[in-house]
């Protein structure tokens, strides 16, 4: 049985629910700070919480199986894919969302987007409910790979140079040490140091990496840490945070037309670490570690190789 106390302004519901020998501890807030309200929203989940333990459908509304999701410590990339989902399906019942619906939020929240950000959104959904014990069957979207994510060295040049120099330094991390867009905007100045050459991020699962630092990227922020007090490392041209990096778009987007290169988005700057890396030799063991990967499928996902480099593979063979 749930009854509601007050705590604060709020009310909370405490108690349990029992059927058929399964007990279920709850504790939450009702949001209310009426008690009739309160009152009112405690049996409506009692309700809901036996008719989920009696078999039927899970009425749970998606944002808060979202938020609970969430809670349990997520990456910047679920927190968002996550937070794109809630805003979409809101309060509808976790056992209401379907093929169907899943169809009509791609069409109408990710129209023109990438096979691959449209799988990694699906896999957030499919997470989330799955977490609250509902199925749902969604097919993976095919994903084209062969698409070159790598520059040669006088495009990378190119690029870097074309860059504004307030940021160039962020850019020039990517490309030599392989973060993710939105760790390396989260780097602070104390997961730099100089005096071991190493750098230490939080990395996606909430998991700590620590990396040699590269000498180039070692030159590039010296000066502008030396000249700041901030806590981050990358600010924007006012000298504040940016938000989830979607502003650096616009900056990665004219310094690709300014260098005459076509169709490499910020992620891919990953790509081309993790593929210049492996046609230096790289080992699968330390591409793994300095990238951040826990599989070798992630890794072989990332690098790609030249015709150049294959062909003079293939001539090393007596």
């Amino acid at each position: 049985m749930l009854s509601i106390h007050k705590r604060g302004e709020v009310y909370h519901i405490r108690g349990t629910v029992s059927y058929a020998g399964e007990t279920r501890n709850i504790r939450r807030s009702t949001g209310q700070t009426i008690r009739r309200q309160a009152e009112e929203v405690c049996r409506a989940y009692e309700q809901r919480i036996l008719n989920e333990m009696r078999g039927g459908d899970n009425l749970t509304p998606f944002f808060e199986l979202a938020e609970d999701w969430v809670s349990l410590g997520r990456g910047d990339t679920d927190t968002r894919n996550a937070a794109l989902l809630s805003n979409f399906f809101k309060s509808k019942a976790a056992s209401e969302i379907n093929t169907e619906a899943w169809n009509l939020l791609v069409r109408r929240k990710l129209k023109g987007c990438s096979n691959s950000h449209i799988n990694r959104i699906r896999a957030t959904l499919v997470a989330i409910l799955n977490h609250a014990s509902v199925t749902i069957t969604i097919p993976r979207r095919k994903e084209l790979n062969d698409r070159v994510r790598f520059l040669s060295y006088e495009d990378q040049e190119a690029l870097l140079a074309s860059y504004p120099e307030f940021i160039r330094h962020y850019f020039i991390t990517l490309c030599y040490q392989g973060f993710r867009r939105q760790e390396a905007l989260n780097l602070k100045r104390q997961g730099v140091n100089f005096e071991s050459n190493t750098i230490q991020l939080k990395v996606k699962g909430g998991k700590l990496l620590t990396v040699p630092m590269h000498p180039r990227v070692r030159e590039a922020l010296l000066p502008h840490i030396r000249q700041s007090n901030a806590e981050l490392v990358f600010l924007n041209k006012a000298g504040k945070p940016y938000s989830f990096g979607d502003s650096l778009k616009g900056l990665h987007t004219r310094a690709c037309k300014k260098a005459g290169i076509n169709d490499f988005t910020i992620h891919d700057w990953r790509h081309h670490f993790a593929s210049r890396l492996m046609m230096a030799g790289a080992d699968l063991n330390s591409l793994m570690k300095l990238g951040g990967w826990e599989s070798e499928k992630m890794v072989f996902r990332y690098a790609s190789v030249s015709n150049e480099h294959t062909r003079d593979t293939l001539e090393k063979l007596k």
